[in-house]
């Protein structure tokens, strides 16, 4: 939580962060590739 927290303290790149945690965390698989590949494409 303290990772996520020092994330969001500059505003500029708050939303790019909360997207990149919650697609990490919720699991998901598009063709067989797994959430934390595509967190970072959300992120990015």
């Amino acid at each position: 939580m303290s990772g996520l927290a020092n994330a969001m303290h500059d505003p500029r790149q708050r939303e790019p962060v909360l997207v990149t945690f919650m697609v990490t965390t919720s699991g998901l698989t598009l063709l067989s590739i797994g959430s934390a590949f595509w967190g970072l494409v959300a992120g990015v």
